[in-house]
């Protein structure tokens, strides 16, 4: 009988060791920036994963950007949301006073991922007070390559509202693209994000990550996903990013985009490069729904670039885009994707187009 005894109870101690292990915020850390200073240490991802509960209505001001590196499993998760248990408005993360631009190496951001796998941020919203250049952010949340061998996969952000500020249309230096960006998925380094990153393998491309259900407004761009573009078989390419899901209830609001004042540099709901099985659907794009501005310069709402026979889903997308420029480009959904065709196959389908304006126009 004892011998039964002491075996139930080891069979429960390995049970518990593999469950998660769950944190709060405040509460067993004082900050979110404390909690994944923890996280990042050897051993920081228990067995089992990790789940930090932040609390509704907590609120925290950056002093620098959270950067988290290290990484989740299948079967060791990690997440960041706001605490079930709590009722009220979505924890607000407010940034610092930045000093970098779009052309810059090391960029002004609030929340990177850099190498990091299988994690989720849930609820957790962020915002930019910034109004003149360079203070305001280039980017909300982003993703990071670690190394050539190590990019971000499998990630989710969702039930976010991040909001930037529109001043910044400030031009970029390739990999990184023009003025803010809600969401920003980058082919480069977090301390060299003008230089592009040569993967060496399927590990080092930022691949099967998903945007949903987010509100991302006041931004020049609202999504931009930007791999590498490589030659065929294209496996050192981003692959099966998904903005957006297969239902309306994962859909992303992208609002208020574009509309700096005298701006040069063109903006986008979403702006893709390299992206291979990407998918863009369900989502609400309107650049001015009477809070904004009308861009005054090159306008998009949904922009895939450049993906040499590659395959894209652009479906039940709900787009209004309302021009302020005289001359200059505007459209609704821009492909350029999938050229050079090679049996991979462009779905543009069931998208609603209505109430688009450009009452500044003086030639078509």
């Amino acid at each position: 009988m004892k011998r039964l005894l002491l075996l139930l109870v080891a069979i429960t101690i390995s049970t518990l060791s593999f469950g998660v292990t769950v944190y709060t915020i405040p509460g067993t850390y004082a900050t979110i920036s404390a909690a994944i200073t923890a996280l990042n240490l050897p051993g920081g991802v228990p067995a089992g994963g990790v789940t930090f509960n932040v609390a509704a209505g907590y609120t925290e001001t950056l002093t620098a950007p959270l950067s988290i590196t290290a990484t989740g499993t299948a079967t060791d998760q990690i997440i960041f949301q706001k605490n079930p248990a709590t009722i009220g408005a979505n924890p607000l993360i407010t940034a610092y006073v930045g000093t970098g631009t779009p052309g810059t190496a090391v960029q002004d951001g609030m929340w990177n991922l850099i190498g990091s796998d299988y994690v989720t941020i849930d609820g957790i919203d962020l915002y930019d007070p910034n109004t003149t250049n360079p203070a305001t952010m280039e980017y909300g949340y982003a993703m990071f390559k670690a190394s050539v061998t190590n990019g971000c996969q499998y990630n989710t952000i969702k039930n976010c509202v991040v909001t930037l500020s529109r001043n910044n249309n400030a031009s970029g230096t390739s990999p990184a693209v023009d003025g803010s960006r809600a969401i920003n998925m980058m082919n480069a380094l977090v301390t060299t994000q003008t230089t592009v990153v040569v993967p060496t393998a399927a590990s080092g491309t930022n691949s099967y990550n998903m945007f949903y259900s987010n509100t991302l407004q006041n931004c020049n761009i609202g999504v931009a996903l930007i791999g590498y573009a490589g030659a065929t078989p294209f496996t050192l390419c981003d692959f099966g990013n998904d903005i957006g899901g297969t239902a309306l209830a994962t859909g992303n609001t992208i609002r208020n985009y574009g509309g700096a004042a005298l701006a040069t540099n063109p903006a986008a709901g979403v702006r893709t490069l390299a992206q291979y099985n990407l998918n863009v659907s369900y989502n609400t794009l309107n650049n001015n729904n009477g809070s904004g501005v009308s861009h005054v310069s090159t306008l998009r709402g949904i922009y895939l670039n450049t993906a040499v026979s590659a395959s894209a889903t652009i479906s039940y997308n709900n787009i209004t885009i309302n021009g302020g420029s005289t001359t200059s480009q505007i459209s609704v959904i821009e492909n350029v994707s999938g050229g050079t065709a090679a049996g991979n196959t462009i779905n543009i389908n069931n998208n609603t187009i209505q109430n688009c304006t450009w009452p500044t126009a003086t030639t078509g």
